[in-house]
């Protein structure tokens, strides 16, 4: 007999998922493991499996995290995986869906210095950054006063500008101690120092070597310091916590010197080059005004300002007779259009008519026009031009 109610297998699969992703604890969690499978994908996704000796586990990490690694994963690799775990519907697999991997040889290390990036980064630790001095007189430094490190950095001063004054604050760069130590030095540089900025500097080492710079109260004096710092600790490959926080971050201690101690030689060379170039500039203006100038001087205007005026007086003779002539051909037409007025009026006028012979009469008032309209003993009035005369109508004489 059949049951009266059942589960699709996609509800199945969304069931499990639902409680997978609302568990907290399989929200956010660290792997141990070995990778095994790994393939990249053409869209930059990486597939691999996390396995120990009794299990395994299907992992992808997306391309949006995985520019992050600062490692190439392989095959047979231990690593640390962060991550949330979920179910890809699809194979109804469970899958752990990675933020981060860790290589596990130095994973601790690691892990503690990507959760302080993290959290300063949310803070806005990481977002300032103060332009440095173009032309610093007193130059900050906190490093060891024994090693190379020192002696590079006093060597590119020398050999940049000899004038730049080296104000050196020396601290641990590598123990329990050094990262109190370095707090102290930023810290008594901004009080005493008078420097306009400091460089914070280290030569190369492992991640344990470099652990100072990587420290929350390090971070936090670079952060809080009233004066630019320039980072320069490790390696070109290595990143601190100190290289986020600092207003600017060198490759190696020696390049921090070269971008906050300009070369004197060179910047007195392009002065130069652009002092003659302002000179060249300003003598082809000049030249250029005096041929203007020149120009100017050979019209006729400047050489003979009479000729100039007796041009003008021409032009408003010339002027003044086209207006006189528009003037009187106005006055003509005009007449000649009141003569033709007039003519027409004239022929319009009853009185001319009467002049020519003609007569008008009427009676009582109207106009007679026809011999029908008179009758017998009808007196009538009859107008010429020089008086009316009276009369009536008589029968007619047979």
């Amino acid at each position: 007999m059949l049951p009266k109610s059942f589960l699709e297998v996609s509800q199945v699969i969304r069931l499990i998922k639902s409680d997978l992703e609302e568990d907290e604890k399989l929200a956010r969690l660290w792997v141990k493991g070995e990778i095994s499978n790994y393939k990249k994908a053409y869209s930059g996704h990486i597939y691999f499996t996390l396995k120990d000796d009794q299990a395994s586990l299907k992992c992808v990490l997306f391309s949006s995290h995985n520019s992050r690694l600062s490692f190439e994963m392989e095959d047979g690799m231990e690593v640390l995986v962060q991550g949330r775990i979920s179910v890809f519907e699809a194979t109804g697999s469970v899958q752990l869906y990675a933020n981060s991997v860790l290589p596990l040889g130095q994973g601790a290390l690691f892990l503690a210095y990507t959760q302080l990036k993290d959290k300063l980064e949310q803070e806005g630790l990481f977002h300032r950054k103060r332009p440095i001095p173009m032309l610093p007189r007193r130059i900050g430094i906190v490093t060891s006063a024994t090693g190379s490190v020192l002696h590079d950095m006093h060597h590119v001063a020398r050999r940049r500008n000899p004038e730049a004054k080296i104000i050196l604050c020396k601290s641990s760069v590598q123990g329990k101690e050094a990262p109190k130590e370095i707090v102290q030095a930023i810290e008594a540089l901004n009080r005493f120092g008078n420097v306009d900025v400091i460089i914070v500097a280290r030569g190369g080492g492992s991640l344990e070597d470099l652990w100072a710079f990587n420290t929350e109260e390090v971070a936090r004096a670079i952060f809080n310091s009233s004066v630019p710092i320039v980072s320069g600790v490790g390696h070109e490959t290595d990143y601190t916590i100190s290289d986020f926080v600092s207003d600017m971050r060198a490759p190696t201690p020696s390049v921090a010197a070269e971008l906050v101690i300009p070369d004197m030689k060179m910047r007195l060379d392009q002065l130069g080059y652009d002092l003659g170039k302002i000179q060249s500039n300003m003598t082809q203006m000049v030249t250029n005004y005096k041929n203007r100038v020149k120009q100017l001087s050979e019209r006729e205007a400047i050489r003979n300002p009479s000729w100039m005026l007796q041009r003008v007086h021409e032009r408003l003779d010339f002027f003044q007779d086209r207006a006189n002539r528009a003037f009187y051909e106005t006055i003509q037409n005009k007449n000649e259009q009141l003569t033709l007025l007039r003519g027409r009026l004239f022929g319009m006028n009853p009185t001319a008519t009467l002049m020519r012979g003609y007569t008008i009469i009427e009676q009582n008032g109207k106009i007679i026009g026809r011999r029908s309209s008179l009758n017998v003993n009808d007196p009538f009035s009859v107008q010429f031009h020089d008086g009316i005369v009276n009369a009536c109508v008589h029968k007619e004489k047979k």
